[in-house]
């Protein structure tokens, strides 16, 4: 019986080589599929990278439009503000150049009336019941019974009230009175031309000032009339506060 014959020496390589090439080619299909996977990938990640920078350019614009409209809003308040503000600085303005314009009429008025004040004066006027006693000449005869110049009259003829009175009468000579009304008092006299002088007193009791307008009526009289000589200059004086005193000069002669 004859043996086999061997198998050739090469037959194992033919396995080998179909699995090398199997192995190729699953390798290749495996670089392939990287290669795609990695495009893939790459693609994804463009398309991400570009969908990122597509977002944050909108999300730019977004806040690019944002930032504009709050601009705007802000400079329209701005805007609206400084409008404001300034009507409300007008308005303070004019409120106190009228407060200012009125302050300065209350205070020319108040001028006015000071100055019109300050310019009021009184003034007296000193008359008998034939007129002005200055200038007068009265007719006595010795043993009168009254001073022939009594009653005597004082008018304030000016715009304020006088201050108290103060009454002097001076005369050139004597008269001899043997009786004398108490309201008058015989005092030294600082006139050379007028040696003898009456003050009124009033019985100690302030004469009061006169009105505008307002006479005042003297009702006194010396009795027993005799005089020294036939002819007697006189001067009557009244202080009142004014710029010099109230002044009348008249004469008594013996008939």
């Amino acid at each position: 019986m004859s043996k086999p014959d061997k198998p050739p020496e090469d037959t194992p390589a033919l396995p080998n080589a179909l699995n090398n090439a199997e192995v190729e080619r699953r390798l290749a299909g495996l670089e392939k599929a990287n290669e795609k996977l990695e495009a893939n990938q790459l693609q994804r990640h463009t398309q991400t990278i570009t969908w990122i920078f597509g977002l944050t350019s909108g999300f730019v614009a977004i806040i690019a439009i944002i930032v504009a409209v709050l601009g705007f809003i802000s400079r329209s308040e701005t805007h609206d503000a400084t409008t404001l503000m300034e009507k409300q600085v007008a308005d303070a303005t004019s409120k106190m150049e009228q407060n200012f314009q009125r302050q300065q009429d209350e205070l020319k008025h108040e001028f006015k009336e000071l100055a019109g004040e300050a310019l009021k004066k009184p003034v007296l006027e000193i008359s008998v019941g034939n007129g002005l006693l200055d200038g007068q000449t009265f007719a006595i005869t010795p043993g009168q019974q009254r001073m022939p110049f009594f009653p005597f009259f004082i008018k304030n003829t000016g715009d304020k009230k006088s201050d108290t009175l103060s009454i002097r009468l001076y005369m050139s000579a004597n008269i001899n009175q043997n009786g004398f009304f108490g309201e008058w008092e015989t005092i030294s006299s600082n006139e050379k031309d007028y040696p003898i002088c009456f003050y009124f007193s009033n019985n100690g009791r302030p004469v009061l000032g006169i009105f505008p307008g307002e006479t005042s009526t003297m009702e006194a009289g010396l009795n027993s009339l005799y005089p020294m000589t036939n002819l007697v200059n006189c001067k009557l004086q009244i202080f009142y506060g004014g710029d010099k005193p109230a002044e009348a000069r008249f004469q008594m002669k013996v008939k």
